[in-house]
């Protein structure tokens, strides 16, 4: 028996029923695309922060280790000018055979502290060796502590003269008129005998310093205008302090090698006073 069909309204209703299920598959689509582009967002931006927050961790750590290493070679410049002599040892100043009760200090004008501190047109790194020699010294006779930036503070540029390039340097003459005021020092007239120098230091040791003009090759480093300090000789060494340098300021020079140097320019005596 035939079948009576609608075939106009049939199609329709197929044709109906085709585009709502392709509208479907058409939002399912769309909505599995937004999800992977976000859950692909999302890792994205995990993986960005990650490696940002792994950046910032190497960084910090860069800059620790660098903090540390910075702190551990000032701390091992620095570690002798606390410590004094055994308490025992006699604090007397004006035997040629008594204990100093404090050490000599070592500071380095290049210390972090205080390089960049301005003095005179450049920084203390760059032009304070005299200053930083000075103010060694004071803290090697007084025992009070005297870092560089302390004397900078005091003098500023009053103990420096223009050298022919214009730029200001270190005068150890007006050093020595300021030392001589605010704390009595005795500073004697310029000499050049390094024999002199090192027989003032020996014979007379715990009242004297010489400060030493240099031009040319002291230790490892070689000067163009420098000055250091001279605060110990012995019988077979020089023990000296130079304020750019730490492996010359630790090291021991036999008096032989020591005045056959030719790096010496000019020579002051520096002692306590009466």
């Amino acid at each position: 028996m035939s079948r009576d069909w609608n075939m106009p309204k049939q199609r329709k209703s197929v044709r109906k029923r085709e585009k709502a299920s392709e509208k479907k598959s058409e939002r399912f689509s769309i909505a599995c695309v937004m999800i992977f582009v976000l859950v692909l967002a999302s890792f994205v931006s995990a993986f960005a922060l990650w490696a940002f927050n792994d950046s910032m961790h190497a960084m910090n750590e860069a800059v620790k280790a660098r903090s540390e290493k910075t702190e551990q070679t000032e701390m091992k410049v620095m570690e002798a000018n606390d410590v004094p002599y055994s308490e025992s040892s006699s604090s007397s100043s004006k035997s040629a055979n008594a204990s100093r009760k404090y050490q000599m200090p070592l500071y380095l004008q290049t210390q972090q502290s205080w390089s960049n501190v301005p003095y005179g047109n450049n920084t203390i790194g760059i032009s304070g060796c005299g200053l930083t020699c000075a103010a060694m010294t004071v803290e090697w006779f007084t025992g009070e502590r005297c870092m560089p930036f302390d004397l900078v503070y005091q003098v500023g540029s009053n103990c420096m003269v223009y050298a022919d390039d214009g730029t200001l340097v270190n005068d150890m003459e007006l050093f020595g008129d300021y030392l001589h005021e605010k704390y009595g020092f005795d500073v004697s007239e310029q000499y050049w005998n390094v024999k002199r120098a090192l027989a003032e230091v020996n014979n007379d040791y715990s009242q004297a310093v010489v400060w030493a003009g240099v031009n040319g090759q002291l230790g490892n480093e070689w000067y163009d205008g420098h000055i250091i300090v001279i605060y110990r000789v012995g019988d077979e060494y020089v023990e000296i302090r130079d304020p750019y340098n730490q492996e010359n300021s630790e090291a021991r020079y036999s008096i032989y090698d020591f005045e056959n140097m030719d790096c010496w320019t000019y020579f002051y005596t520096v002692k306590e006073g009466v």
